[in-house]
């Protein structure tokens, strides 16, 4: 095992931005809880916040263009909207707390919702959305293990049951848009490949390298790196293709998600105090 190397933020990366997200209408304080991500082909960035039910927009150079959203179950209204994905010019926000996926477009219109009633799934509890960028989004809900397919009318065009359950308590699922692989991690840090039906293939274990206490995101850059959140030990770790590996320790708010796309974002969530974006190059 390569020995774990602790880093310091300058050290560790290239810092670009340091964002705080904006206060309330009252100049308070929100307990920020940034669970989604995403960002459109004009280069804009889109964040969801689970706790305060809105959606923030910023530009490439992270100054914020518009918020919207409040809590309640009407229609562009949110009970918790745990990721927000960007597909074919639209931003899906998906609301866990709500059972339901709704469609907006890139300023903060509300459009519709994905019909799920006809093809009998379950959307009251855990689910994930993420897209291929191109074609397709995938919906995995978590307490069945189905995989639905789903094209850009928004039709459901397949689904598999990908037997992933009884490998781990799920946490993500993220498509690598450069293979379309997709990738499923579990809390304890193991990430599986389950592009191929019923037979998932176990791919990466964070573990051989670092103990992990609960990953909720993951990314894999270059086909060489590994960036994982680690949620309970509050850290970023790298992982390099010969196996050697890299821990940054956060020591404000809570790392949470990350996006990827030539920079890598990552968000951090806090209580009383204001959730943040960081920016860096890898």
């Amino acid at each position: 095992m390569v020995k774990t190397r602790a880093k310091e933020l300058k050290d560790f990366y290239k810092l670009i931005f340091l964002k705080d997200l904006p206060l309330d209408d009252n100049n308070a304080y929100f307990n920020n809880w940034i669970t989604g991500i995403t960002r459109d082909c004009h280069g804009n960035i889109y964040l969801s916040d689970q706790y305060n039910s809105k959606i923030y927009k910023y530009d490439s150079n992270l100054c914020l263009q518009k918020v919207w959203g409040s809590k309640g179950s009407k229609n562009g209204q949110f009970m918790m909207p745990l990721e927000v994905i960007y597909f074919n010019e639209s931003l899906y926000i998906t609301d866990v707390g709500g059972g339901r996926i709704q469609i907006f477009d890139l300023n903060g219109n509300y459009k519709g919702k994905i019909d799920v009633s006809n093809a009998n799934i379950d959307l009251n509890g855990a689910f994930f959305v993420t897209t291929d960028k191109r074609e397709y989004l995938y919906i995995f809900v978590r307490d069945s293990s189905m995989l639905y397919v789903l094209d850009k009318s928004n039709k459901i065009i397949g689904k598999n049951n990908c037997n992933i359950n009884k490998y781990g308590f799920i946490n993500r699922v993220w498509c690598n848009p450069e293979n379309r692989i997709l990738y499923a991690g579990s809390r304890d840090g193991v990430i599986y490949d389950i592009t191929s039906p019923d037979h998932p293939v176990r791919c990466f274990c964070a573990k051989q390298y670092v103990p992990i206490e609960a990953m909720v995101d993951f990314k894999l850059i270059n086909d060489a790196w590994w960036f994982l959140v680690d949620h309970g030990a509050n850290s970023l770790i790298k992982v390099e293709e010969d196996g050697k590996h890299f821990i940054w320790k956060n020591r404000r708010g809570w790392l949470l998600r990350l996006l990827h796309v030539k920079r890598l974002y990552v968000t951090i969530g806090a209580y009383g105090d204001l959730g943040r974006i960081m920016v860096v190059e890898v």
